[in-house]
């Protein structure tokens, strides 16, 4: 087992809990948080038992961005390159991880807290929720994938005014410019919800998801023709696992599948 400081592990039933765990910091990404969020990830990516994963923040924030204290500025140009793009690989990896990833959401999900957002599948928020991307109030761009998926998630029209104001938005705004999957959930009841969730995404043939999540996410980068290309390998690997065996034989016997994600 991990020895981790910064963050709550736990697996139960297939459903992997990543909780960050500076409550006292509003759950802000110093380096040590980094480097045991890196390390979870790729256990889950490693781990076939898991078969969906939940992420949010102890105490009243999901995550207020990265630890001003900790961030760069001290070293070179090019050590303070290879610094921002070991962080922004932490967030691809949890962007394409092949498992579908539930973020809940209470209080601030800012700077790199939208970041963890952007990267997840759904997205439930609380009535406390805030969303922004206040990265030019201290003199930066947006970093950890910003500046690609907000644009693609919200329209860039949106991702501009977000990006130049660093102004916070709510739960209701984000749900209405297709930020998150559900708003305004009243926070005593975000933990079944996420939940349920959990064991629906679990329950479902979780190896042809997480194709079609990667799928999904080349998509934004390339052509038709290239995304008929991957669609093709995908069900040629697909065609031969259990998960379809399974749906197939549901399918033709009239009941609902029993996947294993295999």
């Amino acid at each position: 087992m991990m020895d981790l400081k910064f963050l709550i592990y736990e697996k139960m039933e297939g459903i992997a809990r990543v909780r960050l765990n500076r409550p006292e910091e509003r759950n802000a990404l110093n380096l040590p948080i980094r480097e045991e969020l890196r390390d979870v990830i790729l256990e889950i990516k490693r781990d076939d038992e898991v078969k969906a994963v939940i992420l949010t923040g102890e105490g009243k924030s999901f995550c207020a961005g990265g630890d001003i204290r900790t961030m760069g500025g001290q070293e070179g140009v090019v050590a303070g390159r290879e610094r921002v793009l070991k962080i922004c690989n932490i967030f691809y990896e949890l962007a394409y991880l092949e498992k579908p990833v539930i973020a809940g959401v209470q209080g601030a999900a800012t700077g790199a807290g939208l970041s963890l957002v952007l990267c997840c599948d759904i997205v439930l928020a609380t009535e406390t929720a805030k969303f922004g991307a206040p990265f030019t109030r201290i003199g930066l761009v947006p970093d950890t994938g910003t500046t690609y998926f907000l644009p693609r998630v919200v329209g860039l029209a949106k991702a501009r005014e977000m990006i130049m104001t660093g102004e916070l938005i709510d739960a209701q705004e984000a749900y209405r410019i297709g930020l998150i999957s559900r708003a305004a959930i009243p926070a005593g009841q975000l933990e079944s919800e996420l939940m349920v969730w959990a064991h629906k995404l679990s329950a479902g043939a979780v190896k042809g998801m997480g194709i079609a999540k990667t799928n999904l996410l080349m998509g934004l980068d390339v052509d038709l023709r290239c995304i008929n290309l991957l669609e093709s390998f995908g069900n040629a690997l697909l065609f031969k696992s259990d998960d379809h065996r399974e749906g197939m034989e549901a399918f033709l016997n009239r009941r609902e599948p029993r996947f294993q994600g295999r």
